[in-house]
């Protein structure tokens, strides 16, 4: 999370009256979710007991808790789409001028499609990850810590005994999604390294023919291909094996 917030710092974005909000959203709409499932739970007493009196009233309480809900939550998405779509020019206005400032020799060994790669295909991923992916994983922690408190007010002695087993989980998580991640990570690169022969072609086409490059480029592009193949295949088996031992 620190390095998020030194990204955003870095691209001068203007969060911090905005992550206040979210998260002060994001802690309303958990704990609504948390008092929704508390009079669900109730209601389902009162409906045993007939009691038509108590469950008009908590009727009345979900409407009013689903309206606070709706409206927290289309805040919370408009607020996020203007701080995405600002991240957004921030990002690529930086990288133009970056790649405007570059000296021509640094281009010389570089494929003259991996700057359009990037352009295309890695910057709008960090723009997601930097305006919606951090951010939605802090609400997660919010909706953590909220449904932990609810829970030690219902029962903590269970609740202790329910997280104590947290420490295994995430030894078992971690050693089962370090490979995965390892070959994402290879998939992504192998991706990355298709879209660069590609954008290679595309913009210069007219050299291509010039020089009757079609086989080559055909040839360089089949074996990329191959590859980003491969590497998903073998991304692809390791889901299949996690979810046969979950089995």
């Amino acid at each position: 999370m620190g390095l998020l917030f030194k990204t955003l710092v870095k691209q001068r974005l203007r969060y911090k009256g905005f992550l206040f909000f979210f998260l002060f959203m994001a802690l309303l709409v958990s704990i609504a979710s948390v008092f929704m499932t508390r009079i669900t739970g109730d209601m389902g007493q009162a409906a045993l007991d007939m009691n038509t009196d108590v469950l008009l009233q908590f009727f009345g309480l979900i409407t009013g808790i689903m309206v606070i809900r709706a409206i927290a939550s289309a805040a919370s998405a408009l607020f996020l789409g203007r701080f995405a779509g600002e991240a957004g020019y921030r990002f690529r206005d930086n990288f133009a001028k970056y790649f405007l400032q570059q000296p021509f020799s640094t281009y010389e060994n570089t494929k003259s499609g991996e700057s359009l790669s990037v352009f295309s295909n890695d910057l709008p991923a960090t723009i997601e990850l930097v305006s919606n992916g951090g951010l939605q994983m802090t609400a997660d922690v919010i909706t953590l810590v909220v449904t932990l408190a609810f829970m030690l007010y219902i029962n903590w002695w269970l609740t202790l005994i329910f997280f104590v087993s947290f420490p295994v989980l995430i030894i078992l998580q971690v050693f089962i999604s370090v490979p995965i991640q390892k070959k994402s990570a290879k998939r992504l690169e192998a991706r990355a390294n298709t879209n660069v022969v590609a954008n290679d072609v595309f913009q210069n086409t007219e050299v291509v023919i010039t020089y009757s490059l079609e086989d080559v480029m055909r040839e360089r592009y089949h074996k990329a291909f191959e590859d980003w193949i491969v590497a998903s295949k073998s991304q692809g088996r390791s889901f299949i094996s996690l979810v046969y031992c979950v089995i």
